[in-house]
């Protein structure tokens, strides 16, 4: 077997070393993981809950707040409301209490915007680390109904994105490479990366959406929006057709990721959301922005139209950041 990049494993590794090895099929689980689906599914009295889990491996800048962050986003793209989380923390030798106050402060902060409680976890000093990692596994309730009349994934259906693409890659850098990036930069651009965090929830674009026919939604994390629009399709067993001129990308991630000769298209980015749907959604909702890039294809292709060519949509490799960070 040959050594995993880092960062998230293959289409293809996932399949043949994590899909192969998944213990004993239960009546209460509804779904097997797959990929492009964000959560999984089991079935309670009254409702469905939704579980995802997912760990901050890439930076350690506001890891706390990221954690929560993250993990609401996948359960989030299920409509479900989250109501629980549980937190493991790793920490290497000479971690102070005081480092791991203020990352169970920041959690406890962001659970409390959002109505979750901590009902559990693990804390301990290890060796087997030598960063801080933190993995937060969160529940989310889903109405029945809303989940058994999730409108198909047909040809034709629209792709939307919300907001801009790699502003999570964007904001890690800026803060871990300020001083490489001070002549990239202005200060004001800076402040301005820092506040990506404050844009990284798409549990409103969840909540502004409730009452749209949405057919699927995930959200762009590692792999950057062509990676989560391969995982998508895989999912959906679809082609699509995407128009790379509608992607919309930040002034401060064009700087850095040209600096870097980085991809912004395959960076880390939460924040966005992917979505399908069959219905048009208003290019701006509250101060959310969503853009129609692309629609649903049958034919199984996955194709960017950049300019006057094409380019075809690849499996995802290792997240670019890990070529700065």
């Amino acid at each position: 077997m040959s050594i995993i990049k880092n960062g998230k494993l293959t289409v293809n590794q996932l399949k043949k070393l994590i899909y192969s090895n998944l213990g004993k099929k239960r009546e209460e689980v509804i779904t097997m993981p797959l990929v492009g689906q964000d959560c999984g599914y089991f079935y309670t009295e009254d409702n469905i809950i939704s579980i995802t889990t997912d760990p901050i491996t890439a930076t350690d800048t506001n890891i706390g707040k990221l954690s929560v962050i993250i993990n609401l986003n996948d359960i989030a793209t299920s409509f479900a409301e989250p109501f629980a989380i549980t937190v493991t923390l790793l920490c290497p030798e000479n971690t102070t209490e005081e480092k791991i106050y203020q990352i169970m402060k920041d959690i406890s902060d962001e659970c409390i915007k959002n109505d979750v409680q901590i009902v559990g976890g693990h804390t301990e000093v290890t060796t087997a680390v030598n960063q801080i990692l933190v993995c937060v596994t969160a529940l989310g309730k889903l109405d029945k109904k809303r989940y058994e009349e999730t409108e198909p994934i047909k040809s034709g259906d629209n792709i939307y994105m919300s907001k801009e693409i790699s502003l999570e890659g964007s904001m890690i850098i800026a803060c871990e490479k300020k001083e490489e990036l001070k002549d990239v930069l202005t200060d004001e651009e800076f402040e301005i990366a820092k506040l990506f965090l404050e844009k990284l929830s798409v549990v409103k674009e969840s909540k502004l959406l409730k009452n749209k026919k949405i057919s699927l939604m995930h959200d762009v994390t590692e792999g950057g929006i062509l990676g989560a629009l391969y995982e998508m399709c895989s999912y959906a067993q679809k082609g699509c057709m995407i128009d790379y001129h509608k992607i919309k990308i930040n002034s401060i991630t064009k700087k850095i990721s040209k600096f870097y000769n980085i991809d912004p298209l395959r960076l880390i980015s939460s924040g966005c959301m992917l979505i399908i749907t069959n219905e048009e959604i208003s290019e701006k909702i509250d101060d959310i922005s969503f853009t129609k890039i692309g629609k649903i294809t049958d034919d199984n292709k996955l194709l960017m139209k950049k300019d006057d060519g094409f380019i075809e949509i690849e499996e995802p490799d290792s997240d670019e950041i890990y070529k700065v960070i």
